[in-house]
């Protein structure tokens, strides 16, 4: 396959390191520019606290799962119903 010259030096253009460091140059100030713009956007932040989910189910003696919360839930009453374990689980 013949290359014509055009195709030589369109070749060797994009192959040289300073067109890539060049390439690379103009990304980066793209997405700095970018960067700069969308910091003047507004924003909106949400911040949310959960009540911890470290709650586990152990087994008995006789084999029955037993509910024990975290002392978290013990303290802000999320404690399940008298004889009811939570999330569907039998007793």
């Amino acid at each position: 396959m013949a290359l014509t010259i055009e195709e030589t030096m369109r070749m060797a253009i994009s192959q040289s390191p300073g067109y890539i460091a060049a390439v690379n140059e103009l990304k980066s100030s793209y997405w700095a520019f970018r960067t700069h713009k969308a910091s003047n956007y507004p924003n909106l932040s949400l911040r949310s606290d959960l009540f911890s989910l470290n709650n586990s189910f152990q087994k008995d003696f006789q084999g029955r799962p037993v509910y024990q919360g975290t002392e978290h839930e013990q303290l802000h009453g999320f404690k399940p119903k008298p004889g009811r374990a939570p999330y569907g689980w039998q007793l």
